[in-house]
């Protein structure tokens, strides 16, 4: 009940944000969102820029300001700036290792992010989806078919939102993998503010949102059966139209689970801080990094600290009017000796932004 009502209150307080939708105003211009219509992650840092400068020396945005030491060619959105909320597809592949052996692979992810600029200038919505997800025991083969097989298997966050159940034995009949597709995210966000730098291309950006998680997974062991969710606070400081910080933090807890829950499932506690601290750097040529450190302090198992380090490294062209980014992002553990916690993992995918 408590957990209800928690949601409820966010809920109205995120819905509050939304109707109100009221844009940050710059050089005291009013009716003049800062927070522009435009996909590219320049557009919210020109905008700021220009209205700090005087007229004749405000940046032409189709030049873009950053190509090179003459203004040169404009840089292209990449789409790894959180600050910016344009229309962008994004299906991937993901690879994880968990500290115990048991390995989860997104086969095909897919992630969307749709803006909703009839509900505010600066909203958008974000669907993420594990259309093909596989859980492999073979690792722990042994241990499941020798004597009595454990009741649960550790599993912690993100990878799971707590422990898993053990597969049945005509699952594990069929081979230590279990295949199918997982459950489904959505994200609300909405710009609150935008802060002017002391220098032209300087910014921030703070932004509030929702995640949600809904469980539609095929199988028990390839999702939770568990609603849960977080409200999501974000703010971004943008250095340069190549380089930027950025900063997410979640917290995650339940509210109910599925009337047909597995009993693992069902008894299933959700409670997790999570961040998500990045940092861009960008060239003229489309190449980036952007390394990441993923923190995550589990409530529910024993107040546990995890780190991951994930650097990822990827290249922006053009692939005719259609910017794209492919990418590669291996990751590290570098705090986290628990068994349900995430040793290694590699993700490859294509932003694709129109």
């Amino acid at each position: 009940m408590r957990r209800a009502e928690s949601l409820k209150t966010l809920l109205t307080l995120f819905a509050l944000v939304l109707a109100t939708g009221v844009p940050a105003v710059a050089g005291g211009e009013e009716n003049k969102p800062v927070f522009v219509g435009s996909n590219s992650m320049l557009g919210q840092v020109i905008a700021t820029s220009n209205a700090m400068l005087p007229a004749g020396l405000q940046e032409d945005e189709k030049k873009g300001g950053g190509g090179g030491p003459e203004g040169g060619e404009k840089v292209e959105d990449n789409g790894t700036n959180p600050g910016s909320l344009g229309f962008k597809f994004m299906p991937y592949y993901r690879y994880t290792k968990l500290n115990n052996g048991i390995k989860s692979t997104d086969d095909l992810a897919l992630f969307t992010m749709i803006p909703l600029t009839k509900i505010s200038p600066f909203s958008a919505v974000v669907l993420e989806w594990s259309v093909g997800k596989t859980m492999d025991f073979g690792a722990i083969a042994e241990d499941l078919l020798g004597g009595t097989p454990p009741p649960t298997i550790p599993c912690g966050p993100p990878t799971c939102g707590g422990s898993l159940p053990t597969p049945p034995p005509e699952a594990l009949a069929r081979g230590f993998d279990i295949s199918g597709y997982g459950d489904f995210r959505m994200r609300f966000l909405q710009g609150v503010k935008m802060i002017p730098g002391k220098k032209p291309g300087k910014s921030t950006v703070l932004m509030l949102g929702l995640d949600v998680m809904l469980p539609v997974a095929s199988d028990p062991i390839l999702g939770d059966e568990t609603y849960y969710g977080a409200p999501l606070f974000v703010h971004v400081h943008n250095l340069n139209p190549q380089s930027f910080f950025a900063f997410l933090h979640f917290y995650f807890f339940d509210w109910g689970h599925r009337s047909d829950a597995h009993p693992v499932n069902a008894d299933k506690e959700i409670g997790f801080y999570m961040g998500r601290w990045f940092f861009q750097k960008a060239w003229d040529n489309g190449y980036y990094v952007l390394p990441e450190m993923q923190v995550i302090y589990d409530n529910e198992s024993d107040a546990d600290l995890s780190v991951m380090l994930l650097p990822e490294f990827g290249k922006s062209f053009k692939l005719g009017d259609t910017g794209m980014t492919a990418y590669i992002k291996p990751g590290w553990a570098i705090d986290g000796p628990d068994e349900a916690e995430r040793r290694f993992s590699v993700e490859f995918g294509v932003r694709i932004i129109p």
